[in-house]
Formats: C-alpha cells, structure tokens, sequence
C-alpha cells in the first residue's frame, strides 16, 4: 500500500460531491472535513526523522495535487489551470502559493 492509499478512497467518495468548479485545496478540506484521523494518518506517513508537523503537512497538500494530476482521466477531471494564494484553514505548514483549478468533465455530476 502506498502512502496516498491512505485516503485515495475518501478522494473518490468526496469527488461526486464537489461543485462543477473547484480547487485541489478544496478536495483537502473535504477530506480533513470527512475524516481528520485518516487525513492525520496520511500526513504522518510522511514522517522522517527530524520533520516537522509542517512539513509534512506541506507535503501532503503536495502529493493530493500529483495525485489529482496523475488521475485526472480516471477521476474524470480536467485541470482549468491554478489560483494564486488558496490557503487551506487549520494547516499550520501549508504555503498557499497556488491551487490547481479543477472542473468535472461532461456526465460526472
């Protein structure tokens, strides 16, 4: 298991439920909203020694973004390009530089 499977299946159960238009943040606050213990799980696999909660909160906004990225055919998204300074509430490592836009393709409501 890698560690994105930690909440790849919490993704694909918030998707349906977004609006036509959204940002790869807005999928992390629903998943934080759905379930905080799996997303805490999640940031903790990236656990190195001498990390902090910061940066491996950083790095799991980052790899929910690849993820969407790498399966945007499969989850039926198509990118609409990135929106400048999308801070995610509640995480405290988070650089809000820039969120991946996000819509739902045709017959994915």
């Amino acid at each position: 298991m890698t560690k994105i499977d930690i909440v790849a299946k919490n993704i694909k159960e918030i998707l349906p439920l977004m609006d036509d238009t959204f940002t790869s943040h807005d999928v992390i606050k629903a998943l934080i909203t759905k379930d905080k213990v799996k997303w805490d799980e999640f940031v903790e696999a990236y656990a190195k020694s001498g990390r902090e909660k910061k940066q491996k909160e950083q790095i799991a906004v980052q790899q929910i973004g690849c993820y969407l990225g790498r399966n945007a055919k499969n989850l039926n998204l198509s990118n609409e390009g990135k929106e400048k300074n999308h801070k995610i509430p509640g995480l405290e490592g988070h650089n809000p530089r820039e969120a991946t836009k996000w819509s739902k393709q045709k017959g994915d409501k």
